[in-house]
């Protein structure tokens, strides 16, 4: 069987079959690697803020897809949503006022690399969708985090002011009174004053 060469010269079947080897060999390595080459680094250009019915929205614009995941704190009135190693080009803080119930923003990297983005809010709030756009003819990747109003988190109760036996006794001796003496307790929420009345 006779087999030429891209310059057209008389190829022998066994170098022929062991050239095309070669070339399919990679041609596989160079699909491989192509991709992860042409994807590069995240990267993060810029982050924007909009208001839309009944939420408020903020978008990360990225050069690629990402993984990402969230949290909200126990008060709900910060947001963080956890990113990998990225490069962040954007802002890294809010650069003057909030939209809606976004009242700012900041990111941190981690000594990792991997990056941390916290969106702090005016009320508490919930995610309502957090997802990622692929490009349109405008816009490149961009990751989009919904945000509306959340459940009103109620304050911690007060802690209880504990007297102790002995604290008890200093009062009752401070008044002059005998220990059988029921005491009223007033303690308001400035800790340096309390209000003792006997129960008659």
């Amino acid at each position: 069987m006779k087999i030429y060469g891209v310059s057209g010269l008389l190829l022998s079947t066994g170098l022929a079959t062991g050239l095309a080897t070669g070339l399919a060999i990679g041609l596989a390595i160079g699909a491989s690697i192509g991709p992860a080459l042409a994807g590069g680094a995240v990267k993060a250009s810029n982050v924007r803020l909009g208001q839309h019915p009944g939420k408020t929205r903020v978008v990360i614009d990225l050069n690629r897809k990402i993984e990402f995941s969230y949290d909200i704190s126990d008060d709900g009135m910060s947001v963080f949503v956890h990113l990998p190693k990225i490069k962040w080009r954007a802002n890294r803080h809010l650069q003057g006022r909030g939209t809606g119930i976004v009242s700012g923003f900041e990111y941190a990297a981690g000594a990792d690399g991997t990056g941390q983005f916290v969106i702090h809010t005016n009320k508490s709030v919930q995610v309502d969708r957090l997802f990622m756009l692929d490009p349109d003819k405008k816009q490149g990747h961009r990751l989009v985090i919904d945000l509306k109003a959340g459940p009103s988190v109620a304050p911690p109760p007060p802690r209880p002011v504990a007297y102790t036996p002995l604290r008890l006794a200093s009062i009752y001796r401070e008044l002059g009174l005998p220990m059988d003496e029921e005491l009223a307790i007033d303690r308001p929420e400035n800790k340096s004053s309390t209000r003792i009345g006997i129960l008659r």
